[in-house]
């Protein structure tokens, strides 16, 4: 049993059935359909970049409030650590400085619009 002279005379003895396959060692199918099958598709990106995406408001809002209390915080830490003054006048104290940077920030942005509208004479 030979293929293209391939393979037994006979299966006897050979504890095979005899049955011949062809050989796929020498082609390159298999390397070819590997590399389709993990070739790169460049698709359509359905959402811009992160450094593009405008910041959310409710984020931007909420970490201009950490900075400000974090920075109270500070200040009555200071205050207690190293002062003769009672709980009432350090929270005075630390109110007013919430007051004072929650109106800075509150200022400190103006949109593109009020700018622009700005900048145009009248």
């Amino acid at each position: 049993m030979s293929y293209n002279n391939v393979g037994l005379k006979t299966a006897k003895g050979s504890s095979t059935s005899g049955h011949i396959q062809r050989s796929l060692a020498g082609h390159n199918d298999s390397t070819q359909n590997y590399n389709k099958r993990n070739k790169r598709v460049e698709r359509p990106r359905t959402q811009e970049p992160a450094s593009h995406r405008p910041k959310d408001a409710k984020l931007v809002d909420h970490l201009q409030r950490r900075e400000i209390e974090l920075q109270v915080s500070e200040l009555r830490d200071q205050l207690e650590d190293g002062s003769d003054d009672d709980d009432e006048t350090i929270d005075r104290k630390c109110n007013e400085l919430r007051e004072k940077l929650t109106n800075a920030t509150r200022t400190a942005y103006t949109s593109r619009k009020e700018r622009e509208n700005a900048s145009e004479p009248k």
